[in-house]
């Protein structure tokens, strides 16, 4: 199982590393890691009885999966701090502004505020929201 688990690790070292960016990086591993754990849900349904695990054959896959899902955790944690720290306040801030949004939006839906006072506030939010894509897009 760790034979298996530093290859898997090294495999994923390298092709973060090719991406030029940490940004990416950490985005696409969080991806691999998103992906394997609903794959697991969806191999132990599709294979078996139900959502639980029949087989020993899933069992396996499932563990293999789990392996990969470890060593990209490793391979996220090795990335600087101080990028995981600029994508966690940006990525907040981002959803903190959609909040911001969609409550102007509500006001304006309801009667509280009229298209230009809706606007006028929306302005800012969106100016700040397509700077913080950008922050997400480029290294910090």
């Amino acid at each position: 199982c760790w034979p298996t688990l530093l290859r898997w690790g090294d495999a994923l070292h390298a092709w973060a590393k090719g991406l030029g960016s940490e940004v990416e990086a950490l985005q696409l591993i969080e991806a691999f890691i998103r992906a394997h754990e609903r794959a697991q849900v969806e191999i132990a349904a599709y294979f078996g009885q139900d959502a639980s695990i029949d087989s020993g054959e899933e069992a396996y896959v499932i563990l293999e999966s789990q392996i990969s899902i470890f060593a990209a955790t490793i391979l996220h944690a090795s990335v600087a701090s101080p990028v995981q720290r600029h994508i966690s306040t940006t990525q907040e801030s981002y959803r903190l502004f959609t909040l911001c949004r969609n409550y102007i939006l509500a006001a304006h839906e309801r009667g509280v505020l009229r298209g230009a006072e809706a606007e006028q506030l929306m302005e800012p939010v969106a100016e700040a929201m397509r700077h913080l894509s950008a922050r997400l897009a480029h290294r910090p």
